[in-house]
């Protein structure tokens, strides 16, 4: 089962404001002041209704945090893979959503309306950039409590996650960025959630065999003493494998005074969404002379099988090394 994606890719630049052409030097000065030194965002309006002055300049400097968003946002449609799900979002409705739900904290006149000759008034208002920052913040805390708890071991809980929350990150992340404020988004939980989607479907899974041989169990169970197998949910990029373990008996070695019990051992392996497989082999062995001769092999190779102790044990691991967990 496959799914599509389509991501929101960020390319953000953070630039400090140009001067205010209609800003004065004083009243920039003003600004700064209160913004401690950093940047803001101002605006100045001509109306001819003093008592819409105020929110006709707020709108203005909402129509340029948008500008600039747009500006410095670039949004654009690409494919992605994440965990082996490449799962379908929205581009929530990009910078529409932005519009809509804007709101502006830390509004602050740089003096009252001034009544031209024109008969017009003249306004000027400005935010800070920690001010303008504020609602995507507390945006990102509110995500941040809402996935504290949350849990995701699937693929239907990972498209859930990404489809609801991965758009809302990036693009409040975007605008932080574009604030100077990014490194106060506290996002752990969302990145924690997201880097366990990234392993879902991921890793070797042990096939179970109800009717494999106890030695073939024995094996099975050495092998995942060993190596990170999983044994539930659902293969997406990984391997399933299945181990085999094959009595070729004891045998006497006249010549060399000794008797030899040997086992052939095998790893079935078989790639997630592919026809693709191939079969890992290998021996496991031990001798043994004198009184009880065949006893003791027959343990000693039981003792190896047990503990992955064969030569070909290290290239298995080898083999396997790109579907393990890292």
């Amino acid at each position: 089962m496959r799914f599509f994606f389509n991501s929101l890719f960020f390319c953000v630049v953070v630039l400090v404001p140009p001067a205010l052409a209609d800003f004065t030097r004083a009243d920039s000065a003003k600004a700064l002041a209160h913004c401690q030194g950093k940047p803001f965002i101002g605006a100045t309006v001509f109306v001819e209704n003093r008592n819409e002055a105020s929110s006709k300049t707020k709108t203005e400097i909402t129509r340029k945090i948008i500008s600039q968003v747009e500006s410095q946002i670039k949004i654009s449609d690409s494919s992605e893979e994440i965990g082996g799900v490449l799962t379908e979002s929205s581009s929530y409705s990009g910078i529409s959503q932005i519009k809509s739900n804007l709101t502006l904290f830390g509004f602050q006149e740089i003096e009252s309306p001034k009544l031209l000759e024109s008969g017009e008034y003249e306004f000027k208002g400005y935010v800070c950039n920690h001010d303008a920052a504020k609602p995507y913040l507390d945006s990102l805390d509110k995500i941040e409590r809402q996935l504290s708890t949350r849990k995701v071991v699937s693929v239907s809980s990972c498209q859930e996650f990404y489809k609801e929350y991965s758009a809302r990150v990036m693009l409040f992340e975007g605008l932080l960025e574009r604030f100077g404020q990014k490194d106060k988004g506290k996002v752990g939980n969302y990145r924690k959630i997201e880097k366990n989607c990234k392993q879902v479907g991921k890793g070797i899974f042990l096939k179970n065999n109800p009717e494999a041989s106890e030695l073939s169990k024995d094996f099975a169970k050495a092998l995942g003493s060993k190596i990170p197998f999983k044994i539930s949910g659902e293969c997406l990029q990984g391997i399933k494998v299945q181990a085999r373990a094959t009595d070729r008996g004891c045998k006497e070695n006249r010549m060399g005074g000794y008797i030899e019990c040997t086992t052939d051992v095998y790893l079935e392996v078989e790639e997630c969404g592919s026809t693709k497989t191939y079969t890992l082999d290998g021996k496991i062995s031990d001798r043994a002379s004198r009184a009880d001769a065949e006893e003791r092999a027959r343990q000693g190779m039981l003792n190896k099988l047990r503990n992955c102790n064969f030569l070909k044990f290290d290239a298995w691991k080898k083999e396997l090394q790109p579907w393990m967990e890292k």
